[in-house]
């Protein structure tokens, strides 16, 4: 079928090659940028936007995250999703790291924050 999307297998990508590091995947930009995708739900979304845009992004910002973007889930109100400007290797370090889950209990966190996994990438 002409125009039928198929699912590529990661390592022979050749658009934005995925890496990994432990179990999560990122994708490289055409401009060499690592982003990755991550999901959790919370207990209060302004609470944790507030804590998310404060306290989180300056603990995100020492283990190397650039920048993220936050969206409301459409279908479960207490869930988000996260784009990040960020190399699996520094969410690594991120969630590793023995200060982050006072943050996370802050933010109203009600598990902690899964990366999602890259299955494929397309030109368009």
């Amino acid at each position: 079928m002409r125009g039928a999307a198929t699912r590529p297998r990661l390592s022979m990508h050749t658009d934005s090659p995925a890496k990994e590091a432990g179990h999560v995947r990122e994708i490289e930009t055409d401009g060499g940028r690592a982003m990755l995708l991550a999901t959790t739900t919370v207990e209060d979304l302004d609470q944790f936007l507030e804590v998310f845009g404060e306290m989180g992004a300056a603990k995100r910002e020492e283990h190397g995250s650039k920048g993220s973007k936050v969206f409301r889930d459409p279908n479960e109100q207490d869930r988000v999703w996260a784009i990040f400007d960020w190399d699996a290797q520094g969410w690594q370090q991120f969630v590793s790291d023995p200060e982050v889950p006072p943050i996370l209990a802050k933010a109203g966190h009600k598990q902690k924050p899964q990366a999602a996994e890259l299955v494929g990438t397309y030109r368009a």
